[in-house]
């Protein structure tokens, strides 16, 4: 405020160079106390006027601060809210894909197991098929042998059969020739004593 006194104080040089126009009769002290007054009114109200859109515009930053600190704080807990959301979400996508990775081992291990289990059933079955087509083989094998034998050994009786019937069709042969030729002789002899004449019967 003192610099606005020093500011009216120069003010008052004006109305004494207007009195000394105008006329040096005219008392000087009323009419520049009364100007003084006037500027100080008007100085005061322009401070005053200052002061308040300066108190103003002090609110109104005040205020926007207020804003903005409040904007922080909520966009500060959003995120923060986010940001614990999304770690909580990470955890559970992490331990869910641990757990089915954990899953999914235990079943290729079990797959493993079957397939190795598999493997050696083939084996012995394999090894078991293969030692009965062995034996089987074997078996067939042992069969043909006798088969021959015995087809050998029947052929042999087949054929000493046949020698011993031909042996003795031949000595029936004999002994019939030998029987009918007599036969035949007793037959022409009775035939003769029956008086019938051999040469019709071509005997």
């Amino acid at each position: 405020m003192p610099p606005k006194k020093a500011k009216a104080k120069g003010k008052k040089k004006s109305p004494k160079k207007g009195k000394t126009k105008k006329s040096k009769s005219l008392p000087g002290s009323t009419a520049d106390l009364q100007a003084d007054l006037t500027s100080l009114k008007i100085e005061v109200a322009t401070h005053a006027n200052a002061a308040y859109q300066a108190n103003e515009a002090r609110t109104r930053v005040q205020e926007r601060l207020t804003s903005l600190e409040i904007q922080y704080s909520d966009e500060k807990d959003l995120t923060q809210d986010l940001s614990t959301d999304m770690t909580r979400q990470y955890k559970a996508m992490q331990s869910g894909m641990q757990t089915r990775i954990r899953e999914l081992e235990e079943a290729n291990e079990k797959l493993l197991q079957d397939l190795q289990g598999a493997e050696t059933r083939y084996s012995d079955l394999k090894a078991e098929r293969d030692k009965t087509v062995s034996v089987q083989e074997h078996v067939i094998e042992d069969y043909k042998m006798k088969v021959k034998t015995m087809e050998s050994y029947y052929e042999m009786i087949v054929k000493e059969a046949l020698d011993t019937t031909m042996q003795r069709l031949d000595a029936s042969s004999s002994n019939w020739k030998a029987s009918g030729s007599a036969m035949k002789i007793q037959n022409k002899s009775l035939l003769l004593d029956f008086g019938v004449d051999l040469r019709q019967l071509d005997l």
